[in-house]
């Protein structure tokens, strides 16, 4: 509890409080127009990115170890993606954990 900071460090980084705030003020003053098309796009590119994200966080924490029942490096992942295209059936390769999210 010793190490314990109230403030970040450096300093200009405490100044990311202030965003949602302003961002209140700018917008309560004069609403965005979005049509419903709009706003339904950015909900689906919101949605479809957000899989994506995970998809890559836990290819990564396998690459790293994370992921129980499959251990193995980032080196062992890059080589063996460097060589599916050069393998008959590179799918074979990888765990079926990794192939269920990724497909």
């Amino acid at each position: 509890m010793e190490n314990f900071r109230l403030l970040a460090h450096p300093w200009w980084v405490n100044l990311l409080l202030f965003v949602p705030l302003v961002a209140y003020f700018l917008f309560s003053r004069k609403r965005p127009q979005l049509t419903s098309r709009e706003l339904l796009t950015a909900a689906v590119f919101a949605l479809s990115f957000g899989f994506v994200e995970g998809a890559v966080a836990i290819d990564l924490g396998a690459a790293i170890g994370l992921l129980p029942g499959y251990a193995r490096t980032l080196s062992d992942l890059a080589r063996l993606s460097a060589d599916l295209d050069r393998q008959p059936q590179p799918v074979s390769n990888l765990p079926p954990a990794l192939m269920t999210i990724a497909s």
